[in-house]
């Protein structure tokens, strides 16, 4: 984890508990103040100089509080700065604490001298939570006041009859720094601990966030394809649609079959002139209709054609499922696919049977006579001239 985030991580943790520490420190000066002023009134002038240099630099340390939130990007200090800055103020505010124990050897008065002790261990126990983000700063702030009210006691056991009591006192007091200085130790260690974690979390967390927002333009992006391709789908589909019913709509009957000749669709057209349903069209071939004048090796030359030109047109005469012949102009294609090969075949019917009975009777007609049926002249003549013709040829 990066230094820059955890000393900025430890600024935030200690300028957020500096109103309400630094409130209760100056509270607390003036209370001892107020109380102390009767039993030193020789030496007023200097607890009043003590109290008052307390709210001063816990009024600095606000004015700081005060930068750091509102005009941190003016300053341009880095976190570090930042809490050397503060720990500087602490280690101020922690000397004239313990310069208060001055007053422990003014005042011999064993009950004011364990005030000062309860009191000195009461501003160190505060400090440990609010300044627990930064181990320096609390050793700044509580060194001073272990020291000095220390060595006032060691000066007044050097100076004077102290009593036993006093002995206690510094002794249960050093026991009890070095107990606040454990505490103040683990507590930091495991706020860097925390700091790590949470960065480490934030970091999953952005990595997750980061993820997710991929996952949605992924899922954009695949929204959107889907979307085309369903439009066209629609699109081919209405397409399709739109051919399956021109198929069906179709005057001619239109056959399709696979690649190799066998029927895979039929349209009503061709159902009813055939006479067989589709059902028992598909999977048959196309000569299978084919009336008994249609030799098989004719549609053998038709599939060959195909085969090899793509396509045959012709006539052929087919037997209807009632047994009636009927005559159709075949149109037979060759479908490819995207490899050139053929993949299906389409065949269109057209029924000629009427018109070539109308063009039989037409030429009927046009040789014979209409009441006798006999053939006309023009027709005798072209006959008689044949065989002139071919009597010459044979007399040659």
């Amino acid at each position: 984890m990066d230094e820059q985030v955890i000393s900025r991580k430890q600024a935030d943790r200690l300028y957020d508990e500096v109103l309400f520490s630094n409130l209760t420190v100056m509270g607390v000066s003036i209370l001892v103040f107020i109380v102390l002023y009767d039993h030193v009134q020789p030496y007023s002038l200097l607890l009043f100089s003590w109290s008052f240099t307390i709210c001063v630099l816990s009024s600095i340390r606000l004015i700081v509080l005060f930068l750091y939130k509102k005009h941190n990007d003016i300053l341009g200090f880095t976190p570090k700065k930042w809490i050397i800055v503060y720990t500087v103020l602490s280690g101020c505010v922690g000397i004239v604490w313990g310069l208060a124990s001055t007053f422990y050897v003014l005042i011999d008065n064993v009950q004011i001298n364990t005030l000062f002790y309860i009191l000195i261990s009461t501003v160190i126990a505060a400090a440990v939570p609010v300044l627990s983000a930064s181990f320096a700063t609390f050793l700044a702030y509580t060194l001073p006041q272990l020291v000095l009210l220390t060595s006032m006691s060691i000066y007044q056991i050097e100076t004077t009859l102290a009593d036993k009591l006093v002995y206690i006192l510094m002794f249960g007091f050093i026991a009890y720094y070095l107990l606040m200085f454990s505490m103040a130790r683990r507590a930091n260690q495991n706020l860097i601990k925390s700091f790590k974690l949470q960065e480490s979390n934030q970091d999953l967390l952005d990595q997750l966030n980061d993820e997710m927002l991929k996952r949605e333009e992924l899922i954009k992006e695949r929204t959107k394809a889907l979307q085309l391709s369903n439009e066209k789908l629609k699109a081919s589909q209405a397409h399709m649609l739109k051919l399956s019913r021109a198929v069906e709509s179709s005057p001619n009957s239109i056959l399709i079959m696979d690649e190799k000749g066998t029927i895979e669709y039929v349209n009503k057209k061709c159902e009813q002139l055939s006479g067989y349903s589709a059902t028992e069209m598909i999977g048959q071939r196309l000569e299978s209709y084919k009336s008994n004048k249609m030799v098989s090796a004719f549609f053998d030359e038709i599939w060959l054609q195909v085969s090899s030109d793509g396509q045959w047109s012709g006539e052929i005469e087919n037997r209807r499922k009632d047994g009636s012949f009927y005559w159709v102009k075949l149109y037979l294609a060759a479908v490819y696919d995207d490899k050139q090969q053929i993949s299906h075949y389409v065949a269109i019917y057209e029924d000629i049977t009427e018109s070539r009975k109308l063009a039989k009777k037409l030429s009927f007609q046009a040789t014979h006579d209409d009441l006798t049926g006999l053939i006309n002249r023009t027709e005798f003549e072209r006959r008689l001239s044949m065989l002139v013709n071919d009597a010459q040829r044979v007399g040659s």
